[in-house]
């Protein structure tokens, strides 16, 4: 009669015990994908994607760097009202009675952001093809290519997921 609730209590720690090992093991797989991510921004922050292309003189390496630091000048102020409009936008989108009006005008605006971003990253992206030799530039636009598909993908999964 007493060895009922022995079982019963080492039932119920066994359980807590593997609950909170998958808990675990769940955040580390968080932790390891957000390592991967950071590491991957820092590569790109530091120009390492350039290593990839065959050949770069220094000469071509510090243009690219130039080229590279003026579209991150421009980019950062259209960054930051893209930052602003959606906060904006989200504001008006949970407001109790949401003004359809303000929130496609917001939405036209935030438009014309996107648009301007892509137009700076598409002249920038121009200027250091103008820089490279054509084996180069077949080696920079392929690994372009490449990482739209990915992105592409990414963004596919993700609306998967949403439905």
């Amino acid at each position: 009669m007493k060895t009922f609730p022995i079982f019963k209590t080492v039932a119920i720690a066994l359980t807590l015990f593997g609950l909170t090992g998958t808990g675990f093991a769940q955040q580390g797989a968080q932790k390891n994908n957000s390592d991967r991510m950071e590491k991957m921004r820092e590569q790109r922050q530091q120009g390492k994607w350039m290593s990839a292309i065959p050949d770069l003189t220094d000469q071509q390496k510090e243009q690219v760097r130039e080229v590279m630091m003026e579209t991150r000048k421009e980019m950062l102020p259209l960054q930051n009202q893209m930052r602003e409009k959606r906060a904006q936008l989200r504001t008006l989108r949970t407001a109790e009675n949401a003004d359809m009006n303000a929130v496609n005008t917001m939405a036209k605006e935030i438009s014309g952001i996107r648009a301007e971003m892509m137009k700076t990253r598409l002249a920038s992206e121009q200027e250091i093809r103008a820089l490279l030799t054509e084996d180069q530039r077949i080696i920079f636009d392929s690994r372009r290519q490449m990482h739209m598909k990915r992105k592409l993908r990414k963004g596919a999964s993700r609306m998967q997921r949403g439905n």
